[in-house]
This record gives structure tokens, C-alpha cells and sequence, in this order.
């Protein structure tokens, strides 16, 4: 009896054992992997890369005088880590004028390689430094110093003209407000109520993780512009630009019941984006009247817009013998229509749809830096021209 009630419990037990595991294995939430950031240096072949801590810091995104100490979590794979002539061990903790003295010596010419530091400080992330040999020297990227302005209690986006940048670093915050990069540009918003003169810095880095001087952004923070705001432009990188733009009566927006609206997801054809330039460079002229612009679907153009499209074509910004005013396009495409209008000379060529071979701006022989529209063809959705995004390109013409 004994025997079978034994037999019986291990039994139980077993079978409990064999429901219960798979329950658990299942309730058992995975662990997502975390990414560690990553930056990049080059070097020339066969020849010795010597590290900074202030350059370290600024691309590890420390504060200036942060970075104490860092301990060295992976060492390289085709090459050594040198300080005064020794070797780096694994897990070795260097001081910062240790790190003043850090080189990477290649050892096997593999073109690329890779260490990781810990920065020895609060936010401490284990941090991939990825190298990458080349065989000529670039130039770093090369930043001025700029000036931008903006409203109490409204925030402001600026694209920063940088050659061969990648991307913007902040090396300084404001005193009245508080700078944020996303790629080459910035967003500075104001502090509550504050008005006045501020200012930041910033550097630029390359694909190679060359850095520029030092430049400084001056801030001019105005009283509100206008009375009323626009009610969905609240909170937005944009709003003063779009403030800007119905102040001059470019894009005024739309008034619903009592709220003033500008849409700033609305997507802007090339049609409204020619009005919107030529209206920002003019100051609002009424342009020279254009009866015919000599384009194939000359008559599915609106009178008032022909002389847009005539101008348009004066300065190059479209090619071909028609044109689809109602196409998007893409932010990239908006950016080079600025540049091209400003500097007709420009040698920079004209950027084309992801989406299909033949892109709504193809540059020509011999007119390399013009931009085609008579296909009519849609670009990639991910990355159209918004309403937003227009007024950013236009507030520097507001501005001059």
C-alpha cells in the first residue's frame, strides 16, 4: 500500500513537473539586448591613430571635464592600445591624461578594427569604438559661428550648412534655454518666459569622427511676434517659423471656429512650395505677368501660378516640357531648391526619388543642376515635405 501510494506521488510529481516547466519556460519574459553605442574614427594605413580625452568626451557625448577615467572593456582585435609605449590589457582602468596619451598602433593591415571603453562616471555606457583605415587624409568638416531668433515660449529649428558633416555635437548649452541636435540640425527652445540674448556651441563630425572648430550660436529670444498662435503649432521645433511665415503673409494658415490652424503635417506640393519660395525671396512682389509658359500642359496651370512656374524656370529650379504641380516632394529635394535659388551656381546636384529609377528631379546633360517635374512621380512617403518642414527651409529667407 505504502508502495503504490510512493509510486504514486512520483508519478503526480512528474506529471506536475512536466505541465508546470513548459508554463514557466512560456511566462518567462525574453531579455532585449540593449545596443551600445557606437562611434567612429579613421586613420591612414599603416600609420599610428592618437586619441584625445576632450575628443573622446565630446563623442562619447560627456560634459566638458567628465570624463575622469575609462576602463578598457574590449581590446582590438588587429592591432594594440598604447600608452607611453605599453601595452593596454583588458579591463585596464586609464586616468584622463592616460587617455591623452592613448594610441592605436595597427599590427595586421585588415582596413578595419574596433575597442570599446566604460567611461568611469554616473552614466557609465560601454561604448564601441570602431576604426577604419584610409589611404588619404580628409579634411575635418568645417562649421561657423551663426546667429538664429525666436519667440518667448516658442521654440526654433535651424539646419546648420556643414561640408561632409554627419552630424551635430553639443558642446555647450544656453543659459536661457536648452539645444537638442537630430542629424545637422538643431532645435533650441527657450526657457518659460525668458527673453533676451543667449547663446550655445556646437562642433560637427564626419563619417571618419573628425570634428570641426568650435562654433557658437548666438539666440535672440523676442516677445511673441503675434497675439494669437497657432493652436496645433504648440510645443512644435517649428512654431516660430511658422509665426514668421503669417507674419508676412506668406502661409497664414486657416481659422476654424476660433482656433487659428497651419496644419504642419499637411503635405506641400511643388506647385504651393515655387509660391511659398519666390513669395519669401520677393518680400511678397507680385512677379512680372506670364500669359503662356511655353510648357506642353501650359493650359492645366492656373493663370495665377504661371508666372511661378516662368520664374521657376528662369533660375532652373524645374526642366522639361511639362510639369506636375501637384506632386510632393521630398525634404531633400526642398533643401536643394533653397541652396539652387540662393546660389544658381551651385555644382551640388539635384537629389532624386528613392522610390522609382526615373525620380521626379533627373538631372540633365549639360543642366546637371536642374531638377525635371514633368514625370509627375511620386517620391518615397517616409520623407515628403510637410508644412513644418517648409517653414524651417523658409525662415532664413525671412530673416535676411
Amino acid at each position: 500500500m505504502n508502495q503504490k501510494r510512493f509510486l504514486s506521488g512520483v508519478c503526480a510529481l512528474a506529471m506536475l513537473a512536466a505541465l508546470q516547466l513548459p508554463t514557466y519556460a512560456k511566462m518567462t519574459p525574453p531579455v532585449k539586448q540593449q545596443e551600445n553605442p557606437v562611434v567612429h574614427f579613421e586613420f591612414l594605413s599603416n600609420t599610428t591613430l592618437c586619441f584625445e580625452a576632450d575628443s573622446l568626451e565630446k563623442h562619447l557625448k560627456l560634459p566638458k571635464g567628465e570624463l575622469t577615467a575609462a576602463r578598457v572593456s574590449v581590446i582590438p582585435q588587429y592591432g594594440a592600445l598604447m600608452v607611453d609605449g605599453v601595452r593596454v590589457e583588458r579591463g585596464e582602468v586609464l586616468m584622463r591624461h592616460q587617455l591623452n596619451d592613448l594610441c592605436y598602433v595597427p599590427l595586421k593591415d585588415n582596413g578595419q578594427d574596433w575597442f570599446a571603453l566604460t567611461p568611469v562616471c554616473e552614466k557609465s555606457v560601454c561604448t564601441a569604438i570602431r576604426l577604419s583605415s584610409v589611404s588619404k587624409e580628409k579634411e575635418p568638416p568645417k562649421l561657423q559661428n551663426s546667429h538664429c531668433v525666436t519667440a518667448k515660449n516658442m521654440s526654433v529649428r535651424h539646419s546648420i550648412p556643414a561640408d561632409s558633416a554627419a552630424g551635430l555635437l553639443v558642446l555647450r548649452q544656453g543659459k536661457k534655454g536648452y539645444v537638442r541636435v537630430d542629424g545637422t540640425s538643431y532645435t533650441y527652445t527657450p526657457y518659460p518666459n525668458s527673453v533676451g540674448r543667449d547663446s550655445f556651441s556646437l562642433t560637427a563630425f564626419d563619417e571618419g569622427g573628425r570634428l570641426s572648430r568650435e562654433a557658437v550660436v548666438t539666440v535672440d529670444i523676442e516677445r511673441s511676434p503675434c497675439k494669437e498662435r497657432f493652436e496645433d503649432m504648440r510645443g512644435n521645433p517649428s512654431e516660430y517659423a511658422a509665426m514668421k511665415l503669417r507674419e508676412h503673409g506668406i502661409l497664414t494658415g486657416e481659422r476654424v471656429g476660433n482656433a487659428q490652424l497651419f496644419h504642419p503635417e499637411k503635405i506641400v506640393s511643388l506647385g504651393e512650395f515655387l509660391v511659398l519660395i519666390e513669395d519669401s525671396v520677393n518680400g511678397g512682389e507680385p512677379l512680372p505677368v506670364c500669359v503662356n509658359t511655353g510648357l506642353s500642359n501650359d493650359d492645366a496651370i492656373p493663370f495665377w501660378m504661371k508666372s511661378y512656374v516662368q520664374k521657376a524656370r528662369e533660375q532652373g529650379l524645374i526642366v522639361g516640357s511639362s510639369v506636375d504641380l501637384e506632386a510632393p516632394i521630398t525634404k531633400e529635394q526642398g533643401i536643394w531648391m533653397m541652396e539652387h535659388c540662393a546660389d544658381p551656381k551651385s555644382d551640388s546636384p539635384a537629389p532624386s526619388s528613392s522610390k522609382t529609377e526615373q525620380s521626379v528631379f533627373v538631372p540633365h546633360e549639360g543642366a546637371q543642376n536642374q531638377a525635371d517635374f514633368s514625370d509627375g512621380l511620386t517620391p518615397s512617403g517616409e520623407n515628403l515635405l510637410t508644412r513644418a518642414d517648409a517653414a524651417d527651409l523658409l525662415l532664413p529667407l525671412l530673416e535676411q
